[in-house]
Formats: structure tokens, sequence, C-alpha cells
């Protein structure tokens, strides 16, 4: 197989982003003729979201990038950066963050769209990631090399993988609805525990701040984990805390909750919780405050979470006993729920193993 540059075989382009206020008040749930998407309307599976209740209308179409029914968009930056691969089934309007590959008389479309997803392609696409977001700009993308056969044989690759992924594709969107609706399974149970409303939260909680972190404090020979919203850090501040606690993300990833138990340094992105009554359970808190969905309580230009706002909630009031029953039932509900995920993960996991052993075939490249 040849191998040739994607600005010879596509027309690569970006899209249009759209300010939110401007999208909110224009574009959003008007039921115009042109769908918009996203970079969060294409799945790993490579299927697209239409009726995500953005659309435009004809009158502004001339403002806005369009990929061709039959096109494939290639998510550019971010954590799908490379990951995130679809052909569209309409002409779409789409984000400045989704690369538009337009085939032209060379390549079959989806030739083209399995070629990228091939581990040759997606080496060649991680090994071009810039930034601290990570992302491949559309020069970059132009110079990526796929293997190019004749169209008939072309053809006769794509009929081959087509029938070979058909099983494996159904057997994947199984599994992900399966996990979707285990997570709506556990919510809602999490919701009917806790569906009381019989105190306001911030007399049982309190929200404290970490700090900010200055460039200078941060290093990487730290034993102690540092902790923002969602994940830990590799380098440490203050305060200190030793005891049992929640973090809960204000900033970034708010309402994004970690329990933690070891000692762990708090930065300015998360609040760490303390009770103000000692015969409460923090876990009990933890799996209170999941049932909140604290994300909703956001506000600013930059969401946050205002302490305030998560104080006036009103929560049940359980005493101890009840706590540790609801914490014992919780503890053996999250930990069913965790073994069915990893189990669904590994079918997935391989899954997309078998994929990759199978383009590689097709492609050459084992």
């Amino acid at each position: 197989m040849n191998k040739v540059a994607l600005e010879e075989v596509t027309n690569i382009y970006s899209g249009n982003s759209i300010n939110a206020k401007v999208k909110k008040e224009k574009y959003t749930n008007k039921n115009f003729p042109n769908s918009y998407v996203a970079t969060k309307d294409l799945d790993v599976g490579g299927y697209f979201d239409y009726k995500n209740g953005v659309s435009i209308p004809d009158s502004d179409l001339n403002k806005f990038k369009i990929a061709p029914k039959g096109s494939t968009l290639i998510c550019m930056e971010g954590g799908s950066a490379g990951k995130k691969i679809g052909i569209v089934q309409q002409d779409v309007c789409f984000v400045n963050k989704l690369g538009a590959l337009v085939p032209n008389e060379k390549i079959n479309n989806r030739y083209l769209y399995y070629s990228l997803q091939t581990t040759e392609f997606q080496n060649q696409f991680k090994s071009s990631l810039t930034g601290i977001i990570g992302g491949v700009s559309l020069s970059k993308l132009k110079k990526l090399q796929i293997p190019l056969v004749p169209l008939d044989e072309q053809l006769k690759i794509v009929e081959k993988l087509d029938k070979s992924f058909k099983h494996i594709n159904s057997n994947q969107n199984n599994k992900e609805e399966e996990k979707i609706e285990i997570e709506k399974l556990y919510n809602a149970i999490l919701k009917e525990i806790f569906l009381d409303k019989d105190i306001e939260l911030g007399k049982l909680i309190e929200l404290n701040y970490g700090k900010e972190l200055d460039k200078n404090e941060r290093g990487k020979n730290f034993n102690i984990p540092l902790y923002g919203s969602n994940g830990i850090m590799d380098y440490s501040s203050h305060p200190l805390h030793n005891e049992e606690s929640i973090i809960v993300g204000r900033k970034g990833s708010v309402g994004e909750l970690q329990f933690v138990k070891d000692p762990f340094w708090v930065i300015d992105v998360g609040y760490y919780v303390t009770l103000l009554n000692e015969n409460h359970l923090m876990k009990y808190f933890y799996y209170l405050l999941k049932s909140l969905n604290l994300q909703t309580l956001a506000t600013g230009v930059k969401p946050g979470l205002n302490r305030n706002k998560v104080y006036d909630l009103l929560v049940p009031k359980h005493d101890l006993p009840e706590q540790v029953k609801i914490v014992n039932k919780l503890d053996k509900l999250f930990w069913l729920r965790n073994e069915i995920q990893e189990l669904s993960n590994n079918i997935l996991k391989n899954n997309y193993l078998l994929k990759q052993s199978i383009l590689n075939k097709e492609f050459l490249y084992e």
C-alpha cells in the first residue's frame, strides 16, 4: 500500500464556535432545519446526536462551515482528540474543535473513516498533539498519512470491515447502553434514599476553601496527594488534612465529588467538607451529596459552586444508626455497580482490541 497525506485525498477544515449566550438565545430549541453538532454530540462509536437542541436557520448558514453528508468529522483537541470519529449522515454545521475531512474522487468515504481508526494513524495523531489541552492543528492534520489502494480494492476492504464490525458494534452499543442504565438505576436509588427534606444542609456540614497554589510551590517530590475538584495532582500545598473528608469541586469540574481517607492537601478549585456534629458519618454525607446534583447550582461566566447555595439545600435528618444502615446498604450497592461497570469496561476494551487487530490486518500494518 502506498501512503499519502490526508490533504491529497480530502479537503480539510474546522467548524465554527458559537458564543454561549448567543447559542442559547438564537439557536437553542428553535427547530431550525440545519443541525449543529459539537464534540459532545459524537460518541466513541462514531454516532452523532443531530437532535441535540441546537440548530441553524437558513438565513445564517453563510456564517458557518458545513460538513456535507458522507464526510468524516474528527475531534481535534481535548481528551477525545483523535478518539471520536464519525461519518455524518446529513449536511451539518459543526464546532471548531471538530475537523471535517471531505473525501475527493481518490478515496471512498468509509475507507477513509476506517483508516483513521488504525493504530498507525492513531500513533501519528498522538505524536502531533501539542498544548496543555492537547490538540492537533489543521496544518499538522493535513500532513498525517494513511495507506491508499485503488478504489476497487478500497470497496473490498470496506465490505469486509462492515461485515466484521457489525456484530462487534452491536455488542459494544449494548454494553454502552447497559452502563448508562446501571448509572440511572444507581442515581434513582440514591435520590429515593435521600428523598425527605427536613433540614438545611448548612446546619450539618461546612465547606472549606483550599489554598491558591503558587507556581513556585509546585513540585513532584511529594508523597502526599493534592486534590482539586476531580483528580489527584502531583504537587503539594497547604492546609494538610489528616481526617477523613470529601472533596467537592467548586471550579472546573463543578460538583464532582471524591471521598478521601488518607492525608491530603487541598487547592482552591475544591472545597473540603467538615461535619458540624461529631455524631455523623462522613461517608453518609458523601452519598448524600452525590444525590443532590450539585452541578446544577453552578453560577457565573466561568461556572463555580457557591457554598451558600449548597447550604440552603434541604436534606433528610437521619440519626447515626440510620446513617450506618444507609452507608452499609450503599457501600454494597456501589461495590456491585463498580463490578458490573468493570465487567462492561473489559468487554468494551476487548472489542476495541479486536477491532484494532482487524483494521491493522486489512490495512497491512501487521
